[in-house]
């Protein structure tokens, strides 16, 4: 991206540590176990529930993962947890988590990524000769990070993803994972949906309606788009194609006429409609919510996938840090095209 504008946790005893500072870090917590969530793609999908942990001390729960490919695609299904804050992992050397399988021949890769969109750690895991972890018993897995403290100053995003271009997932044969180990604790956040009742209690609407051209959006187009059109409203949607690689944001929310509050919780639903499918070394579409004091304060990062027929929801809990002119983005990173509707935001304002 070019413009300030278009830059883009398992318990573990905390890991080693060093002059009292923690140089391993957890893939997911009690607390963050929850902020993990699946997708469902026209060809597969993954479910993503917090469950009792197989062959485990009673009080402990794990993330159940079960991937299903309905068709062959050049694509991958991911669950993903995405910070309302970026974590600063500085000083950390390792990734911990525990895994286990339910099939022979699985194989699950990790994938973490900052703020900015680089790629902090991306790894599958495996045996040290290359084969796939053994079924039905538990791995404890150390990942090494980089030792560049400046990829891993704003972690945003943390993943597990199976590609479905391959016979890593075979069509129509689920494939059950078990992820993390850690003490069970309630569930306070906001649920989602909320419960009837309980909406103007937990949601205060901060914008919904139609995509015209009275709506608070606006069309993006060079230096932060480098397509050769930009996105345009059609028949209630935003739509857009992306014919040159590089990051390609199509569309902001207007942050005078949709205002978001420095320091406030918010939730970001849409559906999207893939028109034409990923091109591209780093092809990826996405969202984002930045201010202008740049890429340090972005929060709600959301990456996704999806051939040419694709459809889905995408939802992002974020909170703002200080800054009076956050605006949401869209964006393809190089190739491939989209149409967003039914955007929806919302201020979370109780539990």
């Amino acid at each position: 991206m070019t413009s300030i504008w278009s830059k883009r946790g398992l318990c573990l005893c905390c890991g080693l540590l060093l002059g009292g500072h923690a140089l391993a870090v957890p893939m997911l917590t009690t607390d963050t176990i929850w902020d993990f969530c699946g997708e469902t793609l026209g060809h597969g999908s993954v479910s993503c529930e917090v469950a009792p942990a197989p062959d485990s001390d009673r009080g402990l729960s794990s993330l159940r993962l079960v991937f299903r490919k309905d068709a062959r695609a050049n694509d991958w299904l991911d669950v993903v947890r995405t910070t309302g804050m970026p974590l600063d992992w500085r000083g950390e050397q390792t990734l911990e988590l525990d895994v286990r399988t339910e099939q022979p021949d699985t194989f699950l890769w990790v994938k973490v990524m900052s703020s900015s969109g680089v790629v902090v750690l991306e790894k599958r895991l495996q045996q040290d000769d290359g084969k796939a972890l053994a079924p039905n018993r538990w791995h404890h897995l150390s990942l090494p990070l980089p030792k560049d403290d400046s990829l891993k100053a704003s972690v945003s995003h943390l993943s597990f993803y199976i590609p479905m271009d391959g016979q890593a997932l075979p069509v129509g044969r689920p494939l059950t994972v078990h992820v993390g180990r850690v003490k069970s604790a309630e569930f306070r956040r906001v649920p989602w949906p909320p419960r009837r009742g309980q909406l103007r209690q937990s949601f205060r609407p901060v914008w919904s309606g139609r995509l015209d051209a009275d709506a608070p959006w606006l069309m993006v187009g060079p230096p932060n788009n480098q397509s050769s059109q930009m996105a345009a409203i059609r028949d209630d949607a935003i739509e857009f194609v992306a014919d040159r690689d590089g990051w390609n944001e199509f569309a902001w929310s207007d942050h005078r006429r949709l205002c978001l509050a420095p320091n406030t919780t918010y939730r970001l639903d849409f559906d999207y409609e893939v028109i034409q499918g990923l091109a591209g070394r780093a092809k990826t579409f996405y969202s984002l919510i930045r201010c202008r004091e740049a890429i340090l304060k972005d929060v709600g990062w959301q990456y996704w996938q999806g051939g040419r027929g694709s459809s889905g929801h995408r939802a992002a809990l974020f909170t703002t840090l200080d800054g009076d002119d956050y605006r949401i983005i869209f964006g393809i990173r190089d190739r491939g095209g989209i149409r967003i509707r039914n955007i929806r935001v919302s201020e979370v304002t109780g539990n």
